[in-house]
């Protein structure tokens, strides 16, 4: 078996029957430890503002296809402040970390280096039950 595949068996076992349901069907219930959610802080340097957003805007598209993604959004700070907050959810840890690896990652973070005014802070959670 692949690792494609082990991966899938793994997606498809995050389910369980709990038994109950309507229309006669069973109802299948997500176990609530299995998705990941990751919220990360960027600060800009104050001119940098502009230019970071752009170069966030890059990460939405091939994240958002990225195999397990449930969502990918980028947020501003109000009143225009440089600070911007990346929150995305993935079906497994497996899978977030797969785009953390990923070129357009890496490529984004090495170039963002330059025009943030603090050290990048990320924080990985689990929904509990």
């Amino acid at each position: 078996m692949d690792a494609r595949t082990a991966e899938g068996r793994r997606d498809r076992e995050q389910f369980r029957d709990t038994g109950k349901g309507s229309r006669g069907g069973r109802l299948r219930s997500a176990v609530y430890d299995a998705t990941v959610t990751c919220v990360t802080r960027l600060r800009a340097r104050p001119d940098k503002a502009d230019e970071l957003r752009e170069l966030l805007g890059g990460l939405v598209a091939p994240s958002l296809h990225g195999r397990g993604c449930l969502q990918f959004q980028i947020l501003r700070g109000l009143g225009d402040r440089p600070e911007f907050l990346i929150v995305e959810r993935w079906r497994s840890e497996t899978q977030f970390r797969r785009n953390r690896e990923a070129a357009h990652v890496a490529s984004a973070l090495d170039l963002a280096a330059g025009i943030l005014e603090a050290p990048v802070q990320e924080s990985v959670y689990r929904q509990v039950k």
